[in-house]
């Protein structure tokens, strides 16, 4: 019964008992529960045998073939009278005795076993198997006795000896996702893993016992690593370099581990899509950027606890592939590691997964044993993103070394409103003076939101946790002494006190000087003293320095009151600025009370801009006329019929713009196109077919992508809003709306056609039919509805602002005056049919075409589409600030009325 299995024995299923499962008591998770099963077996086995008469020769020589071959072949035929037959039918990994007819070859069956009938027999033949158990069962008790002291696995239950769970999950069975919080709760004795525990550091630890006792003892190694993306880090890393700090305030050695040879890789933990590859000489350059900042926060040197730097370029480029597949390849499993959440998540939102970034989780394991090899690194240190990758490494170490080492964790950091850390509505946060300003980086941490403060006190500055504990105490305005307290702190640490002082001389001036005082750590902007020698408009002036995309933003920004000049409200749209407004110097220019910069003349200007929510530096006196990111999107289209010439018609009017774009040289083009794969006219179609709706989706959108692909459209995504992906961002805006109070409970009753899939007003029939000539049924259901005639007035004054956003003009003229005719409240969910989006909470209705295919747009440009949030739903891709609004959609004029308004 405990036979390996052999190599060509044919297996529907896997063996009960594996060779791996095989193991001894005290040598595997699975021991215990093995030899009891071990037992058991033999006392069945010997109670069937007792049953047997004296085995013939024919059946000593079948036996005697079955411990040699996997495969039986049994010349005897079973007697034709016989009573019973009793077949063992165990699935294990051993040859098994089955009867074939006579004369017949028959391969290698799954039963484990099938007895000849039987002939007399006497229950006294029973007493020696049983005796056999019972010796057995005794001697599994004594062992049990004498056995080291066991834990269990929180993720099985499984018992697992010694207090190092790990190394069980590093086998093929066990899951190596944990829960948060897993391993913080021990009672720590080590300095460090106190100051993590009460700072709120720790996510996830593996064998917390050890590594606390380790850290006791003696000085523990450990290592981050920080990839070269970027020439700078971003304040999203800082959680990082804090653990690092403390650390070695703890009086342990930490190391930086710089990927010189990773970023060739890209790391697709929590990543949306692939890294852009990167040439040795930008991941240098990135390197030597990145560097810097450490020397902030660490000490370096030669002493027992100094920081190093490590570049693992130093190993990793110099691998031979096949040696590396060879020696290393066999210890990973294909199965294991796609039950990685990062990359379980990634395969979910059904984004590209490339073998190269495959191979990250290989070259990261390959680290800590390297390091360990040349340091005597026994720690890795990580964000939670990387847990599957730190056990890689963990157990990589005890199967080629026999080394313990360990992992750590901290969370990923959102703040309160569900923002991954590191990000703000102008863009990163960087680390790099050179990239933002300290004035910027202070103001940053200053625009904390009450719910985060306490949080980042604790994670990102040194302060007592008593003295945190008495900010906390702070309410209301006082809450601001808190926040200040916090942007002091951290820039102090980042920037120094000496720039600290000037920080805060141009915050007095800013908020609390006088009028139109300005201060030297405010960012400046250039602009052409030629053209403001001819008069610059004061919306051109908005636009140039980055604070307004558009003109008709910077109108809407002085109507709401939100422009000053030298902290002068700006009331007149039609202000130009010339020379004798820096007669005496730079001017400072705000947006609202938190956004200010000094405007200066300058002969070789640097004009900002913003592009799809990003700030550029772009050289030349005058804004450039393209832009630098298009995002241009097809109509979403309905799947309840084939492809015909108006879909391709709208894709390639679609893929002219992108294609045009590229060659004028934009940096970043999207092109999205899709389907619209639920509602009722899909569940009908489907019906016709004899379909179930998925299936009947399936087989349409192959024909559209097949479309897209013979036009060889440029398209950078194609969506589906039967996708996963777009299920979260639709569930994640109609929380939105819940929560803003902009949708409510009511009923329908009104006209609705099926085929456009829209309710009328009795006003708007012609002929008793919808305005497009649909056939219209009287319609009476329960529906959830929006609030959209609360935005008639808004709309209104947006379309006015921005007399271009609909072209032509005989069209907009046509939205304007449905709009002024009076906007009804919306209804977005339907009962009466099941083919949807289930509004949660509310499993009989779904979400109905507005809030569902329209949001694809959103879906695509990564909305929900980043990490999940502890309290549920999920964040926003990291490219999704960069990728919305879309600049340009294109749709059919039958359905500009539900793009343009709804």
């Amino acid at each position: 019964f405990f036979s390996t299995t052999p190599s060509d024995m044919p297996m529907e299923s896997g063996p009960l008992l594996s060779p791996r499962s095989c193991s001894a008591p005290g040598h595997g998770p699975e021991g215990p529960q093995v030899w009891k099963l071990a037992v058991l077996s033999l006392a069945v086995l010997g109670g069937a045998l007792a049953l047997i008469p004296a085995p013939s020769p024919a059946m000593q020589s079948l036996v005697s073939a079955s411990l040699t071959s996997p495969t039986i072949r049994v010349p005897v035929a079973p007697p034709v009278s016989a009573p019973y037959t009793l077949q063992s039918t165990h699935q294990v990994a051993s040859p098994s005795l089955h009867q074939a007819p006579m004369g017949s070859s028959q391969p290698h069956q799954r039963a484990g076993l099938a007895l000849a009938p039987a002939a007399t027999w006497s229950p006294t033949a029973l007493v020696a198997p049983l005796l056999a158990a019972m010796v057995g069962g005794l001697v599994l008790i004594a062992r049990q006795l004498v056995a080291p002291a066991r834990t269990q696995s929180p993720l099985t239950g499984i018992d697992v000896q010694g207090a190092s769970w790990a190394m069980a999950a590093a086998t093929s069975e066990l899951e190596t996702e944990v829960p948060a919080g897993f391993g913080v709760d021990y009672p720590f004795e080590s300095s460090f893993l106190r100051v993590m525990k009460e700072r709120g550091f720790l996510h996830q630890l593996t064998d917390s016992e050890a590594l606390d006792k380790k850290m006791v003892e003696g000085v523990v190694v450990a290592y981050l690593g920080f990839d070269c993306t970027a020439d700078s880090l971003h304040v999203g890393s800082l959680l990082q370099i804090m653990i690092l700090r403390h650390l070695q305030q703890c009086g342990h050695k930490p190391i930086v581990l710089v990927g010189g040879g990773t970023t060739k890789v890209g790391d697709p933990s929590g990543k949306d899509a692939s890294r852009q590859m990167l040439t040795e000489e930008q991941i240098q350059f990135n390197m030597d950027g990145i560097s810097k900042v450490f020397h902030k926060f660490l000490k370096f040197g030669d002493g027992p606890t100094d920081a190093m730097m490590v570049n693992n370029d130093e190993w990793l480029g110099s691998l031979k592939y096949l040696e590396f597949l060879r020696d290393y390849g066999p210890l990973f499993t294909i199965n294991r590691m796609l039950n990685f959440e990062s990359v379980k998540q990634r395969l979910a939102r059904e984004s590209p997964l490339t073998f190269l970034e495959f191979n990250y989780m290989l070259l990261q394991a390959y680290d800590f044993l390297e390091l360990n090899r040349r340091y005597g690194v026994s720690l890795q240190m990580g964000g939670s993103d990387q847990w599957g990758n730190i056990i890689n490494g963990v157990e990589l170490a005890r199967r080629v070394e026999d080394q313990q080492v360990f992992g750590v964790t901290a969370p990923l950091i959102t703040t309160s409103d569900g923002r991954k850390m590191g990000k703000s509505a102008a863009g990163a946060v960087w680390l790099n003076a050179d990239k933002l300003t300290p004035f910027d980086y202070w103001q940053f941490w200053r625009n904390t939101t009450d719910a985060d403060v306490v949080r980042f006190l604790k994670l990102f500055t040194e302060l007592p946790l008593d003295r945190i504990a008495e900010l906390a105490q702070l309410k209301g305005k006082e809450i601001n002494t808190a926040k200040k307290v916090l942007a002091d702190e951290c820039t102090r640490m980042l920037h120094g006190e000496e720039c600290l002082a000037e920080i805060n001389e141009a915050a007095k001036a800013l908020f609390g000087g006088d009028k139109g005082a300005v201060a030297e750590g405010m960012n400046t902007v250039d602009v052409s003293a030629a053209k403001v020698a001819d008069g610059l408009p004061i919306v051109d002036l908005y636009v140039e320095v980055g604070f307004a995309k558009t003109k008709s933003e910077a109108r809407r920004l002085i109507q709401g009151g939100g422009a000053r000049l030298n902290d002068e409200k700006i009331e007149d749209l039609m202000m130009v600025v010339d020379s004798s407004t820096f007669a005496a110097g730079p001017v400072k220019l705000s947006s609202g009370k938190k956004k200010h910069v000094l405007v200066q003349l300058g002969e070789g200007s640097v004009a900002m801009m913003t592009v799809a929510g990003e700030k550029q530096a772009t050289e030349g006196a005058t804004m450039p006329k393209k832009a630098d990111k298009m995002y241009i999107t097809t109509p979403i289209y309905y799947v309840n019929d084939v492809p015909h010439i108006g879909h391709a018609y709208t894709t390639v009017a679609c893929d002219i713009f992108a294609r045009f774009a590229r060659l004028d040289g934009a940096k970043q083009v999207d092109f999205l196109t899709g389907t619209d794969e639920h509602g009722q006219k899909v569940q009908m179609s489907a019906e016709k077919f004899e379909m179930p709706p998925q299936e009947y989706v399936d087989m349409r959108a192959v024909r559209f992508n097949e479309l897209v692909e013979a036009l060889k459209a440029s398209n950078t995504d194609f969506i589906r809003t039967t996708e996963a992906r777009h299920k979260r961002a639709v569930e994640k805006l109609w929380n939105v709306l819940c929560e803003k109070d902009a949708i409510y409970l009511g009923k329908y009753e009104g006209w609705y056609s099926v085929r456009d899939e829209a309710f009328y007003a009795e006003s708007e029939l012609v002929d008793g039919k919808a305005p497009t000539g649909a056939e219209v049924e009287w319609l009476v259901e329960p529906s959830y509805f929006f609030r959209l005639s609360a935005y008639q007035d808004k709309l209104l004054e947006w379309y006015e602002q921005n007399p271009d956003s609909i072209a032509p003009a005989s069209r907009r003229n046509e939205v304007l005056s449905f709009v002024k005719g009076g906007l009804q409240d919306l209804s977005v969910s339907r009962t009466s049919f099941n083919w949807g989006i289930p509004v949660p909470g509310e499993p009989g209705h779904v979400m109905y075409v507005w809030i569902d295919a329209l949001t694809n747009y959103l879906t695509a440009a990564g909305y929900a589409q980043g990490e999940a949030l502890p309290s549920g739903g999920y964040a926003d891709s990291d490219t999704f600030q960069d990728v919305w609004p879309a600049q340009v959609h294109v749709v059919g004029k039958d359905i500009l009325r539900f793009h343009a308004v709804y």
